[in-house]
């Protein structure tokens, strides 16, 4: 992290309400490649309280970042993340739960993607879907005991 970065996160912290701070520092970040950063800064500013935050921004920026990388882990990463933003952020479960799906697919050694929505479907009901999730957990699933603790906890 540059020494501006630093100095910009240090003025923020002292005035977390400033729009003009966070936005300025957002842009850092992303010009840096951060989007881990931008969003842990969303996080911390929106527990402040301090500052309405919009994460649909953040969403649009990070589905614009997962559309420009190849498949593999950071592609898997973002649209993971975009699906907790549209799940725990902006209540859009259908846009949530297919930025999981997309996530799978773009990583498909990372079940993390699968066991988040495993725990809204299990949270919903809906037991077609968890039993969907279950087949394909049991698919990839690299070994013989994974694949019995998968059907064990069906």
């Amino acid at each position: 992290m540059t020494d501006q970065l630093r100095a910009l996160e240090e003025e923020l912290a002292n005035d977390p309400g400033n729009p003009e701070l966070f936005a300025e520092l957002t842009g850092q970040l992303w010009e840096e490649g951060d989007w881990r950063g931008v969003h842990q800064l969303y996080e911390q500013v929106a527990e402040s309280g301090n500052h309405s935050l919009d994460f649909s921004v953040l969403a649009g920026k990070l589905r614009g970042l997962a559309d420009r990388l190849d498949p593999g882990p950071e592609k898997g990463k973002v649209l993971l993340l975009l699906g907790d933003l549209f799940l725990h952020r902006l209540q859009s479960h259908e846009n949530g739960m297919d930025a999981y799906q997309e996530a799978f697919k773009a990583h498909p050694h990372d079940v993390t993607p699968l066991r988040r929505a495993r725990e809204i479907y299990h949270q919903r009901k809906d037991w077609e879907h968890l039993l969907m999730i279950y087949r394909i957990e049991k698919q990839v699933a690299s070994s013989e005991e994974e694949r019995v603790a998968i059907l064990v906890s069906v």
